[in-house]
């Protein structure tokens, strides 16, 4: 013990008493009483453990921070949590952020090539560039509850379902023509789509479940009125969008 500080062995003798063996109290105690401690001795030892309690405090709320932080990011995602709606608004939040990082960098090639040829742009051009635009616009708002964000998320996701809707139709159009041409040079009816177009029309389909899923759960009641949304603009923001693409495609496919 007499390698022990003054404030190590007053711990000892005070708060730390149940970590110990009697045997060691009572030569903490010893050691402590030969010292003969002032009184000015006594607070320093005394003020040493408070310096030393509050910095393990700090140490303790910061490990709780992190732990409620893990928690929270994992609630998001645990199927049996129950989630307030700005948790799932977030959680909704960092998919489409998700999403739209694997968008961005698989058509990075095109964007690319967009860029470093001017002199080509059109249309087209446009439906390219917007989207990348105001997508991470939009994100931003929906993040922050703004009314713009829900907005802006709200039209770009309409566009996307009418594409992708439109998509698994053509799809559909193509592979019933496909069986047709198989049947008039074989003359024999295949009931089996051809691998190619099976495949095309599967992820085409499977697009549009994904896509149309997330714009029915964040025109629901329950995330739209957190944006202070009214039943009546979400109507004509989700109509009018829709209306616009149908004529739009329907001009193009058929």
């Amino acid at each position: 013990m007499k390698q022990r500080s003054n404030a190590e062995l007053l711990e000892i003798t005070t708060t730390l008493r149940n970590d110990y063996q009697p045997e060691a109290l009572v030569a903490a105690e010893h050691e402590l009483n030969s010292r003969n401690l002032t009184e000015e001795e006594t607070g320093i030892a005394q003020n040493e453990l408070h310096i030393k309690k509050l910095e393990e405090e700090k140490k303790k709320e910061k490990v709780k921070q992190v732990e409620e932080k893990v928690a929270s990011i994992s609630d998001l995602f645990h199927p049996m949590t129950y989630k307030s709606t700005d948790s799932i608004i977030k959680g909704i939040t960092i998919g489409l952020l998700i999403l739209y990082l694997i968008n961005f960098i698989s058509s990075w090639s095109l964007t690319k090539m967009t860029l470093l040829n001017v002199e080509y742009w059109d249309f087209t051009t446009v439906i390219h560039f917007v989207p990348l635009i105001l997508f991470p616009i939009g994100l931003f708002g929906f993040w922050k509850l703004k009314k713009f964000g829900w907005t802006i998320l709200t039209i770009l996701i309409t566009t996307s379902t009418v594409a992708a809707l439109f998509s698994t139709l053509h799809g559909i159009k193509r592979m019933l023509e496909e069986d047709k041409q198989h049947f008039s040079s074989n003359f024999n009816i295949e009931f089996s789509m051809p691998e190619y177009g099976m495949g095309k029309f599967s992820s085409q389909l499977v697009q549009f479940i994904v896509i149309g899923g997330i714009l029915y759960y964040i025109y629901t009641p329950r995330i739209s009125e957190r944006f202070e949304i009214r039943n009546r603009s979400r109507l004509i923001v989700v109509g009018l969008t829709a209306a616009l693409n149908a004529i739009f495609w329907l001009a193009l496919y058929f």
